[in-house]
């Protein structure tokens, strides 16, 4: 732990002016003995917040939130006070001569201050160089002005593959550019540049301190990924962090909710369509630490993802994630299937700041549509988009939502009111029953992975590096089987994602997405340059990790059974006995078919 002597604090507080630091946040103007400006932590359109110099104190009128600069960087920045302290400090490069009670375990300021000259090499070569005028060239076609290229700090890497390493050497060494996730080290020695020929756009965490870099290429080259992300570092983590929510922080503060976007281009061009309060997360799905983050700033966000079936789905996902945050959501769909970039571009600003403040969906609505979109014309169909709205609604909604949704849903399928809510009562007496046996169940025992588990996992994971008809095969198989926990499911699913986004499998784009570990045991793993890879041994791998899974869902459901039978729950037992008897089949038919096959090679 570090300590703080109070007079250094004081001493701090006295040093730095009140009216200077709310400044660089808010526009002033002098009024009286004071100045006054429109309050950054409510909406407002007449000025009732103002800062007294004299007395180094701020007042809203408005909310009655006060206080003294730290006060207020506090509550501008969502930070404890020690940690406005330190910010404060930073800015001014004050010393605070915290007395270390324990030995610092690493030093993160250096990786700040790689990142921090390396946004300025980039936005010199994009705004000042010629070298950086075919990305001028493109951000301009793509109606991003100069102003707001600076604004968010956007910038370019030249081509050339050691023009940043040139630069960052005049100020620090090759080992902690690598470590910054700035440069790479060739197996024979050489460093080179990571990001080449693409825009840059700087990653900024809360208080404005660079943790990396997203690059884009300049044209829609199928063979080079369109996104490349720094690598994970000790201060980068892609699945942590949220693009623009620095900026993003007073405007979320004034209209009480955030806008989740999908891409760096849609919130740029919504922040300046006027939706300053818009964020996103970095090219991938939104995870449980983003959503735990917006809870921190928020209680209301609206998904602004893109209009095309693709991004409903993503909608949907991201709205379930954003649910059990406890957070209160809302959809803004784009029409014709566009992304908010595009709907900008083709209509006007003002028709987007319509759509995200007069056309926004209900949640219900929107999941209610997704759900029965699919087609319910079938008997079965009925029934999965049933069962898909009975968890949605067990899940988030109150007694008089679920009433009136139930009403809807009987309307859409033509069925009575009764069936369908005789239907959900069944549906939560079977949940209850389910969570019962999951809280009676020992905890399983970690199994032990066999080697032939192992090595089909290492295997395949070098086959679906390979080609695309591996790849292919592959996911066509991968319903029948799972990956083991670890750093192989880590690399497999990063993959398969990658896959499925239409980015290239490749070594640099895996550098980019897993992290250190994971990305370490990958190369271990790798099979030789000169493998002969064959169809027929791929299948052979499939079927053992496809036996491998079965053998443990068998564990499981016996062990499940043995409860089931205890607790006399004679209906659920026999089901699941006849779901335990198919699997013993295919186990054993997968076995002999293997057996068959290696008596018989031909």
């Amino acid at each position: 732990m570090s300590f703080i002597d109070q007079d250094k604090i004081e001493e701090l507080i006295q040093s730095v002016d009140i009216v200077d630091v709310i400044s660089e946040y808010v526009s002033l103007q002098a009024s009286g003995k004071s100045m006054k400006g429109l309050c950054p932590f409510h909406s407002e359109k007449t000025p009732s917040f103002h800062v007294s110099k004299d007395r180094q104190l701020f007042n809203c009128f408005g909310c009655h939130k006060k206080g003294n600069v730290v006060g207020f960087i506090q509550e501008y920045k969502h930070l404890d006070y020690i940690e406005a302290i330190r910010y404060l400090a930073d800015q001014y490069h004050f010393d605070l001569g915290e007395n270390d009670q324990i030995v610092q375990k690493y030093n993160y300021s250096k990786l700040y201050d790689i990142n921090k000259t390396a946004k300025d090499f980039f936005n010199l070569n994009l705004l000042n160089l010629d070298s950086g005028k075919k990305a001028l060239d493109y951000l301009i076609d793509r109606k991003i002005d100069k102003h707001t290229m600076n604004d968010f700090n956007i910038g370019y890497a030249p081509p050339r593959n050691n023009i940043l390493l040139k630069n960052l050497k005049e100020n620090f060494q090759e080992f902690e550019m690598v470590e910054a996730g700035l440069i790479g080290r060739s197996q024979s020695g050489e460093y080179y540049d990571l990001f080449r020929d693409r825009i840059m756009f700087p990653i900024l965490n809360e208080q404005g301190k660079v943790l990396g870099f997203s690059g884009r290429i300049l044209s829609d080259d199928k063979s080079q990924a369109k996104y490349i992300n720094t690598q994970a570092t000790k201060i980068f983590n892609k699945g942590e962090i949220l693009y623009n929510l620095d900026k993003a922080i007073p405007f979320i503060n004034q209209r009480k909710r955030a806008v989740l976007m999908e891409g760096f281009f849609d919130v740029i061009q919504a922040y300046m369509a006027g939706v300053e309060e818009s964020i996103c997360t970095m090219g991938t799905e939104l995870t449980v630490e983003q959503a735990k983050k917006i809870k921190k700033y928020t209680d209301n966000v609206v998904i602004c993802y893109d209009g095309d079936s693709a991004g409903k789905q993503a909608t949907y996902r991201a709205l379930n994630i954003l649910e059990k945050a406890q957070l209160n959501v809302q959809v803004a769909l784009m029409p014709d299937g566009l992304d908010p970039d595009e709907y900008i571009k083709n209509h006007s600003q003002a028709m987007f700041r319509n759509q995200l403040n007069q056309n926004l969906i209900d949640k219900y609505d929107f999941v209610f549509e997704m759900i029965i979109q699919k087609g319910i014309q079938s008997s079965s169909e009925i029934e999965l988009a049933k069962n898909a709205l009975f968890k949605f609604l067990l899940a988030s909604a109150s007694k008089t939502i679920t009433s009136i949704y139930l009403q809807k849903f009987s309307e859409v399928v033509h069925l009575p009111l009764e069936a369908i809510e005789q239907d959900y009562k069944k549906y939560l007496v079977n949940q209850r029953r389910f969570q019962t046996i999951e809280k009676e169940k020992k905890p399983l025992a970690i199994p032990k992975i066999s080697k032939a588990r192992t090595t089909a996992e290492i295997k395949l994971i070098s086959y679906y590096l390979q080609s695309d008809d591996y790849r292919s095969l592959i996911d066509d198989e991968f319903h029948q089987f799972h990956f083991s926990k670890g750093l192989r499911f880590e690399i497999f699913s990063t993959m398969r994602e990658m896959n499925h986004q239409n980015r290239e499998v490749a070594l640099y784009n895996l550098k980019s997405d897993l992290s250190d570990k994971a990305f370490e045991e990958f190369q271990d793993m790798l099979l030789k340059e000169n493998y002969q890879y064959s169809d027929i041994e791929l299948r052979e791998l499939i079927d053992t990790l496809i036996l491998e899974s079965l053998v443990e869902e068998i564990n499981e459901l016996k062990e499940t059974l043995t409860i089931k039978l205890n607790n006399k729950q004679n209906d659920e037992y026999y089901k699941d006995k006849l779901i335990l008897d198919d699997k013993r089949k295919s186990y054993e038919i997968i076995k002999r078919r293997r057996n068959d096959k290696k008596a018989n090679p031909s």
